[in-house]
Parts: structure tokens; C-alpha cells; sequence
């Protein structure tokens, strides 16, 4: 069996535009986390998200920030934990305070391919 995590950052078009004092908004980007296992042919996969938005503001989670954490420190900790399911993902990424929005698209991920 292989197992495969893909990152994805993706622009999605706003059903309709968000206009404030600021300007007006009409795409946002997100995060996207696909698990993906290959066994006996057959492809699998479970998806999760991160929906933090582009800059800090009701939180200090942004998409830059938790793209580069994803990136360099949870998936590789996944990865090095070798099982994609939910509660060894979660024990990889941890428990702690910190990028809850980032930990939570790997949680999703996990929860969705074991549930498939």
C-alpha cells in the first residue's frame, strides 16, 4: 500500500462579493488537504481543509503561515508517524496550543478517508 499527502491552495470564487470600507472581495484563497492511499489498485482518498483567511484578524492563523506549518512541520510529522488513521494523525500533530486550522485540515483528512 502506498499513501501519498497532497497540499493544495486553491483560490475559491466567493458566491458573492464581500464589499467593506477596505475594497471589495470576490475570490479567497484555502487550503486544501487530500489523503491519498493506493492498495491492490485501488485509490482512496479522504479530504480536509484549513480555512484560515489571508491575513490575521479574529484569529492569528492566516493561510501563508499555515501553509508554511503544514508544509514544514505537520505533514512531515504525519508522514513520519506512518499511519493515516484519525487518531494517529491526531497524536502527529498534537494536541497543544497553535495552528488549530492547519491541524484541524489534517484531522478532516484523516476522518474523511477512514470513513470511505
Amino acid at each position: 500500500m502506498s499513501t501519498e499527502i497532497v497540499l493544495r491552495r486553491v483560490e475559491l470564487r466567493l458566491a458573492h462579493a464581500h464589499r467593506a470600507a477596505h475594497g471589495t472581495v470576490t475570490t479567497r484563497p484555502t487550503l486544501i488537504v487530500e489523503f491519498r492511499t493506493t492498495a491492490d489498485g485501488e485509490v482512496r482518498s479522504g479530504w480536509g481543509e484549513c480555512p484560515a483567511l489571508p491575513q490575521p484578524g479574529y484569529s492569528n492563523e492566516y493561510t501563508d503561515g499555515a501553509q508554511a506549518v503544514l508544509s514544514d512541520v505537520l505533514i512531515p510529522a504525519v508522514v513520519g508517524g506512518r499511519s493515516l488513521e484519525p487518531e494517529a494523525v491526531r497524536a502527529a500533530t498534537g494536541a497543544g496550543a497553535g495552528h488549530p486550522m492547519a491541524r484541524s485540515a489534517l484531522a478532516l483528512a484523516a476522518e474523511d478517508l477512514s470513513a470511505r
